[in-house]
């Protein structure tokens, strides 16, 4: 290919993909290493824009139809307020990042944080195709403001080696999957939880613990703990209420089969009685 191709191969993806630092491309995804001084260039509350590649005539044309992963790695965000949002179907990575104001991320591709301290003021929102959450820590940074977790999945959660909020800290978790929730080695506490997913997976290692109510809304099962002291909810609980619940459509199927056993018996005894009188009468 020509060098004049080349270069305007190189400042067409540039420009598509914002231009947040370093690139390095494979055959079908390029990767995009978000640099520091990119970040401390934005306004306190300015968002970070990670658009991917958009689906055009031109990048065909220039073989760019790839898959964007934007990698936000060893960032300290100090006090900016942390908004991400990716489009055309890329990918978020935040790994070994520090945060201390209000952190939301909405994308419509996958989106890992992992190795983070997450210390917000105000509140969490992250909204993603697929989610993982590992080795990472989110706390209220000052418990005396009302401090609400959002965190939502239009496929599967993953949620592994960490912990979302804490007891007594003015915290409301929710957490929100249509497919799948995976916890383990996990925490997710708070005054108020609601945990919804179609399935779920929690290992006995982790934990959800509310001072207020737990509702919990799944395929499986759906249970609401509401009481004015401390809640735990471990897995061997969630087997339980699975397995009662299962047990319980047993005995409903059972009592169904039963009445109706009941039901042709008492026909039965009736002809029995038709035919006596018939044969009384002969």
């Amino acid at each position: 290919m020509s060098i004049i191709y080349n270069l305007k191969r190189k400042m067409l993806k540039r420009k598509l993909i914002g231009n947040l630092g370093k690139e390095l491309e494979t055959d079908t995804k390029i990767y995009s290493f978000v640099k520091k001084r990119k970040i401390n260039s934005l306004r306190k509350d300015e968002p970070i824009l990670c658009v991917g590649m958009p689906n055009l005539s031109i990048t065909e044309k220039y073989d760019l139809n790839k898959r964007v992963i934007y990698i936000f790695n060893e960032i300290d965000f100090k006090d900016k307020v942390v908004g991400i949002f990716g489009f055309n179907d890329g990918d978020i990575v935040i790994k070994d990042c520090n945060i201390n104001n209000t952190f939301y991320v909405n994308v419509n591709g996958s989106c890992l944080i992992e190795n983070c301290k997450i210390n917000s003021i105000d509140g969490i929102e992250i909204l993603a195709d697929d989610l993982s959450i590992k080795k990472t820590d989110i706390f209220n940074k000052n418990k005396d403001n009302k401090f609400e977790v959002n965190i939502t999945s239009r496929n599967k959660v993953d949620i592994l080696d960490s912990n979302i909020g804490k007891l007594n800290d003015n915290t409301s978790v929710k957490l929100t999957s249509l497919e799948k929730v995976n916890m383990i080695n996990s925490t997710i506490s708070g005054d108020n939880i609601i945990y919804e997913s179609n399935t779920t997976e929690i290992d006995l290692k982790s934990l959800l613990a509310a001072n207020n109510k737990i509702d919990l809304k799944t395929d499986d099962c759906t249970k609401e703990i509401s009481n004015s002291k401390i809640k735990m909810f471990r897995s061997k609980d969630l087997n339980n209420m699975i397995e009662t619940k299962e047990i319980n459509n047993k005995r409903i199927d059972l009592i169904n089969v039963l009445r109706n056993l009941k039901n042709e018996c008492e026909k039965l005894v009736s002809n029995d009685k038709e035919s006596i009188k018939e044969l009384i009468k002969k």
